[in-house]
């Protein structure tokens, strides 16, 4: 795309540079990443719905977490083919509520979850939400 309007490659930094986060993989969104057995994917991919996070993870027979589906988080647990226990974590977004981006969603009538998910050893998902408040829409 840069070179499409005359940048040249000199002219580009890497991702984690920009940001300032030194080694970190950045993976496309349509692509999903595996870590310890669970699937971490956008979210769009698996649909919507209450239940998209917990539905993906029966269809893949393998633990999934999810954002995109912003007004929604949450753990379930099923038992899949073989009796196999998986999760399913919806965990929200990490927007800033006043940032201009996000004013298409300003008169929306459920707001946003602001959370972050962490998964120890690929087998205790855990959400964390930020305190109620500016982000919150409240």
């Amino acid at each position: 795309q840069a070179a499409s309007v005359g940048l040249t490659e000199d002219l580009l930094r890497p991702l984690d540079e920009i940001l300032d986060v030194p080694g970190w993989n950045f993976i496309p969104r349509f692509r999903d990443h595996e870590i310890d057995g669970v699937l971490y994917r956008h979210g769009d991919q698996s649909g919507s719905g209450e239940k998209s996070a917990i539905n993906a993870a029966v269809e893949w027979n393998q633990s999934v977490v999810q954002g995109h589906l912003h007004r929604q988080c949450s753990i379930s647990y099923k038992h899949t083919r073989g009796n196999r226990p998986v999760f399913g974590m919806q965990v929200g977004c990490g927007v800033d509520w006043d940032s201009a981006v996000q004013n298409y969603g300003r008169n929306f009538k459920f707001k946003p979850f602001i959370s972050v998910g962490v998964v120890v050893d690929g087998d205790r998902p855990i959400i964390e939400m930020m305190p109620r408040g500016k982000y919150l829409g409240y």
